[in-house]
């Protein structure tokens, strides 16, 4: 009886190539990135983990195009990434190491997520190897995203920390400090019916979209405060770009309180107020097929405000496809 398996990629055993000289740069600043947070250098710390960050994508991406794909970074350049990421995460949770902020120090038990996470890979793996023999390890997408999740989670809570005016950005890990966390900014669930769809012209290259939903809000933490439910449209059209690898249109949104507020704690300048805004803006996106994801951006100015402020929205996000059509055949 004979047994089939699948060919294996052939790797050089080469050492000294740009890919793996890339990988070792990498780790060398990885004690530069936290010499300059123990020295309380966030901006250089943010300058060096960013070259550090992209040198991840930038050296698989040359192994594969100039086929110096070698046995050596098979092994260093996970082992890279993951001294990075600890080293990163193990800093920011130190108190000490940035000033303090809504979204710092990292919450311990993120970083033991993500330590826990590379922990329990190491392990898996090793009993493998043990048990079967096996060592042909390849990354999934899902990897490759979570590191692209990881790095740029650092870079953000740095942006963060070097520019104060912009530390918006900041993981929500800890009651509101407005009010003691009981006021009417205290926390509520919210149920959200929605719908919609997306319409393609033009051999796909042209599209509309469309989503509607229904907010229903229940009542709020520690207070008697019911927010009103509302209605809220939004959409855009556009058209993809440099062969569908990217994207760009106008986007626009309509917002509609259909009940009012409610409770014995409401406050009087509140009652009767329902909330209406419209906005508008440009929307673009990137893909990227490394992780089978996309980068959206939408930036839009409000427009008509009612009984709310009214000022500018950025929502940056990053979607993750878990299926795709193949191509028909004979294409």
């Amino acid at each position: 009886m004979t047994s089939h398996s699948e060919p294996r990629t052939p790797h050089s055993q080469r050492v000294w190539t740009v890919a793996n000289l890339l990988t070792f740069l990498r780790m060398a600043l990885i004690p530069v990135f936290a010499i300059m947070l123990v020295y309380h250098n966030e901006g250089w710390a943010l300058i060096v983990f960013t070259i550090a960050g992209v040198s991840d994508g930038i050296d698989g991406f040359i192994a594969r195009r100039m086929k110096q794909e070698s046995e050596l970074g098979t092994i260093i350049d996970p082992i890279a990434d993951k001294l990075l990421m600890t080293t990163a995460f193990v800093m920011l949770t130190i108190p000490s190491m940035l000033p303090q902020g809504r979204h710092l120090p990292v919450p311990f038990w993120v970083t033991a997520c993500v330590i826990g996470r590379d922990i329990a890979i190491i392990a898996v793996a090793g009993a493998i190897n043990m048990m079967t023999g096996f060592r042909g390890f390849k990354p999934s997408w899902l990897g490759k995203a979570s590191t692209f999740v990881q790095v740029s989670a650092v870079i953000l809570i740095l942006v963060a920390a070097v520019y104060p005016l912009i530390n918006g950005i900041y993981l929500p890990t800890d009651r509101s400090p407005l009010a003691g966390g009981q006021g009417v900014s205290s926390g509520q669930v919210t149920h959200e019916f929605s719908g919609g769809g997306s319409l393609y012209f033009k051999d796909r290259t042209t599209f509309l979209t469309a989503l509607a939903s229904y907010q229903l809000n229940m009542r709020q933490r520690g207070i008697d405060v019911t927010r009103g439910d509302s209605i809220q449209i939004e959409g855009g059209v556009g058209t993809k770009l440099f062969g569908q690898l990217a994207e760009a249109g106008l986007a626009g949104f309509a917002f509609w309180q259909v009940r009012d507020d409610r409770g014995a704690d409401l406050p009087p300048v509140l009652r009767g107020a329902r909330d209406r805004v419209y906005g508008l803006g440009p929307e673009a996106a990137i893909l990227l097929k490394a992780i089978h994801g996309q980068v959206r951006v939408r930036y839009e100015w409000d427009i008509g405000a009612r009984a709310r402020p009214q000022g500018h929205i950025f929502v940056a996000g990053l979607n993750f496809f878990l299926a795709s059509r193949g191509k028909p055949a004979g294409s």
